[in-house]
């Protein structure tokens, strides 16, 4: 990939790590301010959706922001971009989270207590406030969270060798793990680890956030979908 042609914030060490990172830590404060401003008026379901609204609306706005004066329309996709490796991104997600489903059942794990309340608040609650958390984990979690870890945070790194790409995509997939200690099972940890290499490596391939955030949309909808296969 010709760094000085794809799709990142800056060539500019300095001035590159400044801008990733306060782009990085803006995902956590606009979803934190979120928080504070919709839980006090609304309902739970509504106010979480309302957060994570937030943060995409402020992570999208700064992304145009930066690629104002791009003249290559495909920035957004990548340069690298093709429907094969859409495909085989997608195809990868879904081997991924059958093994994983397939290996927590035959071990006997029980469901994850977060799922089992997410499903929970899914099925139990009404139309819209299960529209809402839908949209949330299958829209506005891969939108917000792909532009806060597969482009600011890896952003982060100067990608002009193989070294620095595999730091990158190591590192974004740590802490990607890391901020979903909602979840109780190593298995799982496990699992969203793996998630993430795949996702930063797509990142990385194609040069844009298409094929990741469609990746990471499939993993939600598999998350979701495959759990009254395994736990009824």
């Amino acid at each position: 990939m010709n760094f000085k042609r794809s799709p990142y914030i800056s060539t500019k060490g300095v001035g590159r790590v400044i801008v990733a990172l306060g782009g990085f830590v803006l995902y956590f404060l606009a979803q934190a301010c979120g928080n504070y401003i919709f839980f006090k008026y609304m309902d739970p379901a509504s106010a979480l959706f309302g957060a994570h609204l937030l943060a995409c609306v402020v992570m999208g706005s700064l992304y145009l922001i930066l690629r104002r004066n791009d003249q290559t329309s495909n920035r957004f996709r990548g340069e690298n971009f093709s429907f094969r490796a859409l495909a085989v991104g997608v195809a990868g997600v879904v081997i991924l989270y059958v093994l994983s489903y397939g290996f927590v059942s035959l071990i006997g794990q029980p469901a994850e207590p977060f799922m089992a309340d997410f499903m929970v608040a899914i099925r139990g609650g009404q139309a819209l406030e299960s529209v809402s958390l839908l949209v949330l984990i299958t829209v506005l979690a891969p939108f917000g969270e792909e532009l806060a870890f597969r482009h600011f945070l890896m952003n982060v790194f100067p990608f002009n060798n193989a070294v620095w790409k595999s730091v990158a995509i190591v590192v974004t997939a740590l802490v990607f793990t890391a901020i979903h200690l909602q979840y109780s099972y190593v298995t799982t940890l496990v699992s969203l680890f793996v998630l993430a290499l795949m996702l930063a490596y797509a990142r990385v391939f194609t040069g844009g956030l298409l094929v990741p955030m469609v990746m990471h949309a499939c993993a939600s909808i598999l998350a979701v979908g495959l759990y009254p296969v395994f736990y009824s």
